[in-house]
């Protein structure tokens, strides 16, 4: 066996081992402004769309609907985010961002750029550039 198909070397347990470790930074930095960091990803998305489908946003986030769901849940309860009824299909749910939710918004995205700093300071710009540009030919080969 090649040492590159050594489980130890998996590509999916090794993003999952870093994801949850830069999370962790993002989930510290932000928990003075009451939303978590996936739920920040979905104002964030919405703050730069129009109303769009439940099924819309999991495709831009690569999620599944459910956990979508489960993310979504908190932020229509705290009104930061509307479901509703399509105006073109009454079956179709559309997602959009409330004038409270754009507020939360731009409170969190204080906390999140904190983090961000944090974590570009620790690992160097010019490597996040490298692993993102990665992480993006990575991800078009696999979606």
């Amino acid at each position: 066996m090649s040492n590159q198909l050594s489980p130890i070397h998996c590509i999916s347990g090794n993003l999952q081992q870093v994801a949850r470790a830069v999370s962790r930074t993002y989930a510290e930095e932000m928990r003075p402004c009451g939303i978590q960091r996936s739920q920040f990803t979905i104002l964030a998305y919405l703050m730069n769309l129009e109303a769009i489908t439940l099924t819309g946003l999991a495709d831009k986030l690569i999620m599944e609907r459910t956990t979508l769901t489960r993310n979504l849940t908190p932020l229509v309860k705290q009104g930061l985010v509307r479901v509703k009824p399509s105006d073109g299909d009454a079956r179709v749910r559309e997602i959009d961002i409330t004038n409270l939710g754009v507020k939360k918004y731009r409170v969190a995205v204080k906390y999140w750029q904190k983090a961000q700093e944090k974590l570009l300071n620790k690992f160097g710009k010019k490597n996040w550039r490298e692993l993102e540009n990665s992480l993006h030919i990575l991800r078009n080969l696999v979606t």
